[in-house]
């Protein structure tokens, strides 16, 4: 019913889902149970299938190896504006330890570039080693910075590193 619906009005299936949500959560009121039901199914099917196939559409050729420098430039580019969310973590007070690994779990925009190289290489505006290399960095960004985050949280409690704001950043 939501693919026949969303295919008369002209919108995307991913857009007919969000209004029929709306639509239903209007009808039966609060939802909690569904919504745990439809996040789990979400986390370990639907989501990781997504990936799965963005993968699998993924050319890693060896002419991605030449694409290496650009990899690695995107992913400073990307990371040293989040790092400068350091100092506003420190600003409120909140662990060094924390405000780093918080900036680190925000250097892994995987979706966001799965998407963009995807919608690039469908309407010809980057071609393929160029989209393969952006998926690259967001996979290795997506594998890199959580570990690295996790592992700064693991090393200690944080509580002798909070900054205060009249420190100096």
């Amino acid at each position: 019913m939501l693919v026949a619906a969303s295919a008369v009005v002209h919108i995307a299936l991913a857009m007919g889902a969000v209004l029929a949500g709306i639509v239903f959560r209007n009808v039966i009121g609060e939802p909690r149970a569904l919504i745990e039901r439809l996040t789990s199914v979400a986390n370990f099917f639907s989501i990781p299938l997504f990936f799965l196939t963005v993968g699998v559409q993924t050319p890693l050729r060896p002419g991605l190896v030449v694409l290496a420098p650009l990899v690695g430039a995107a992913i400073l580019v990307q990371s040293v504006p989040r790092l400068l969310l350091v100092g506003y973590f420190a600003w409120r007070k909140i662990p060094l330890r924390e405000g780093l690994a918080g900036s680190l779990l925000l250097m892994a925009p995987l979706t966001m570039l799965v998407t963009t190289a995807e919608i690039g290489e469908r309407t010809g505006r980057l071609g393929p080693h160029n989209a393969a290399a952006m998926i690259v960095t967001a996979a290795l960004s997506a594998l890199v910075f959580p570990v690295a985050a996790r592992r700064l949280l693991e090393s200690g409690s944080g509580e002798e590193d909070v900054v205060s704001a009249s420190t100096p950043t």
